[in-house]
């Protein structure tokens, strides 16, 4: 199993988030919410509880925070185009907690150089759609130039990839799968059960 940490925007900008990934990311809306990586996929090596308390001490360290997303941008990962909104303002505060994180939790998978371009500790963004060209993800970030998100960043949290039922294979004949929130620690308190 591969779990993930991130961001969870609140309730608020989620439905926002949510009515433009309905036009650029469909496939995704109902099988992942919207969510800013903090690490990359990793093997989860830990329990969840176990987890979720090494975590809790991290997130004990930040207090919440606003994180505005904008600038509309084409991003090419693992054979899929991507649209991602980057964080305008508050990204050094999540890349803060990324980098944190890959020290304190996760150093066996902290990004190498090459990799740290790509990481979540380099790059924070939220995906709002996926293409199978460039031109397209170009097309739709120059569509959504101007376009702005606003998330107050009270939680983490622990994300599990999930394969979904053989229905859903993608073209390659490969399992899509679905990104699902187990657990959700805000910053600076307790832990709550999602």
């Amino acid at each position: 199993m591969r779990r993930m940490l991130a961001l969870v925007p609140d309730e608020a900008a989620r439905d926002q988030i949510d009515l433009v990934r309905a036009l650029y990311d469909r496939g995704q809306i109902e099988r992942t919410p919207p969510l800013v990586p903090l690490t990359g996929p990793v093997d989860a090596g830990y329990p969840l509880d176990d987890l979720s308390r090494m975590l809790e001490v991290v997130l004990g360290l930040f207090q919440p925070f606003m994180l505005e997303l904008a600038a509309p941008a084409a991003w090419y990962d693992d054979g899929i185009h991507l649209l991602q909104v980057l964080a305008a303002q508050g990204g050094e505060e999540a890349q803060r907690l990324a980098g944190m994180l890959y020290r304190d939790i996760f150093p066996e998978h902290a990004p190498t150089e090459i990799e740290r371009a790509r990481s979540p500790v380099e790059r924070t963004a939220l995906t709002i759609g996926r293409f199978r060209r460039e031109r397209e993800a170009s097309e739709a970030a120059e569509a959504l130039a101007g376009q702005r998100y606003f998330l107050v960043i009270t939680h983490a949290g622990i994300f599990d990839e999930e394969a979904l039922p053989a229905e859903g294979a993608n073209d390659g004949g490969e399992p899509e799968t679905a990104w699902v929130l187990r657990r959700s620690l805000p910053l600076g308190g307790a832990i709550l059960d999602d």
